[in-house]
């Protein structure tokens, strides 16, 4: 497509919901980054709330997806998709 000189308008849909932007494949940082966020995570999952605010470096890079297949951190499986649900539905302004 070649556009010449002069004023355009586009429209559309974004395909990313940035209102909610939470899912498995969000990170610790940034889940650490929202307060609203660290207390969903603490309610289902708290060592791991604890692991995003310690801002481990390592940890910290991983996804909820990569949390939930880590067999060693101490927690719930169940309980950190019922925070991934949690999470999905929580909206940013």
């Amino acid at each position: 497509m070649t556009l010449g000189a002069g004023a355009y308008e586009y429209c559309y849909v974004p395909e990313t919901d940035y209102l909610k932007p939470y899912s498995k494949d969000t990170t610790l940082y940034r889940i650490a980054a929202d307060g609203n966020a660290m207390k969903v995570l603490a309610k289902y999952a708290p060592a791991i709330a604890g692991i995003a605010a310690s801002g481990d470096p390592e940890l910290g890079a991983n996804t909820l997806e990569d949390i939930c297949h880590k067999g060693f951190l101490p927690f719930e499986p169940e309980k950190l998709w019922q925070a991934v649900e949690e999470l999905s539905e929580l909206a940013v302004e």
